[in-house]
């Protein structure tokens, strides 16, 4: 837990007011927070009421969590593209030797590019 928020109010329906208020105006930076889906708990109707029960996420699942994107193909290869210019800068940096200069491993050829075929394939086997 990174910090705890509490409202208090004279019924429910202004402290659940109070506090949606309050989670709107919430910032906390540079880490993932459930603050969104608190929100949209506050403004369930069930919620609001005071009808639910401990099945209360399962039962509105739909209206609680977000779903999940499709990540369109140019993100899916810049997402590839990445992660291989990450595992070439790593590949570069281990060396076997730091005393032989001919550890060292990045590709290098003479008179040539250094190449790495890639193949992107989606979800359905399509390149």
């Amino acid at each position: 837990m990174i910090s705890k928020l509490i409202v208090l109010e004279r019924d429910r329906e202004h402290a659940i007011m109070k506090l949606n208020r309050k989670l709107e105006q919430y910032k906390i930076v540079g880490l993932p927070t459930n603050v969104k889906f608190l929100r949209r708990v506050l403004l369930n109707e069930e919620f609001i009421k005071g009808d639910f029960n401990t099945g209360f996420i399962e039962e509105n699942e739909a209206k609680l969590l977000k779903a999940t994107r499709e990540l369109s193909r140019s993100r899916l290869g810049t997402v590839a593209l990445v992660k291989v210019w990450l595992e070439t800068i790593e590949f570069r940096t281990k060396r076997i030797s730091d005393e032989d200069p001919w550890a060292i491993r990045d590709n290098w050829r003479m008179n040539n590019r250094p190449n790495r075929d890639l193949t992107l394939i989606d979800d359905e086997g399509n390149e």
